[in-house]
């Protein structure tokens, strides 16, 4: 047997210890050919095994008996945080500060990241201080004027019950005559 080592005639026998073919990988069949004595490392194609890559998913040995697997998507699509990856502690997000971005709002400027993670940006004024209007914004759109039909004061001292009609201030009763 080319595969039995140290081989000694014991109690009218002839016996060894097995030849050692192990190459530590979990991605192979070891054996000894009992013909020639050479180890042979048949790779297990399929089978789970553990890289030690804490950035791969889905580990599996290859065609050439190693273990590897996918890598691991950290990205969490959030604009203020950095979404490494270590490979003994797997996905390490980082929150950013300071750093521009767009919280996708067009009531927002100078969006920056707040340092917990999120979009934040100063509200954008939309207030024309004309009375006869209400303004606001809206996300997608931006500053929207609607006119309204509050009291006013057109400015005439000599007339009364001023309404707001059509966005502008229109004269109420005429008090001089």
């Amino acid at each position: 047997d080319a595969c039995s080592i140290k081989d000694l005639c014991t109690g009218g026998k002839c016996v060894g210890a097995p030849k050692k073919c192990d190459d530590s990988s979990a991605c192979t069949a070891d054996s000894c050919d009992k013909k020639t004595g050479n180890c042979e490392f048949k790779a297990l194609v399929g089978t789970t095994c553990t890289d030690g890559n804490a950035c791969t998913e889905k580990d599996a040995c290859d065609k050439d008996g190693t273990c590897g697997g996918s890598k691991v998507n950290c990205e969490d699509g959030k604009p203020c945080t950095d979404d490494p990856c270590d490979p003994t502690k797997g996905c390490d997000t980082k929150i950013l500060t300071t750093k521009p971005c767009d919280d996708g709002s067009v009531c927002t400027s100078s969006d920056t990241c707040d340092g917990k993670g999120a979009c934040v940006g100063a509200k954008v004024v939309c207030d024309d201080n004309n009375p006869c209007t209400d303004d606001s914004c809206d996300a997608k759109s931006g500053c929207k004027k609607t006119n309204n039909t509050q009291k006013c004061d057109d400015g005439d001292n000599c007339t009364t019950d001023d309404v707001c009609a059509g966005g502008a201030c229109k004269a109420g009763e005429n008090t001089c005559q």
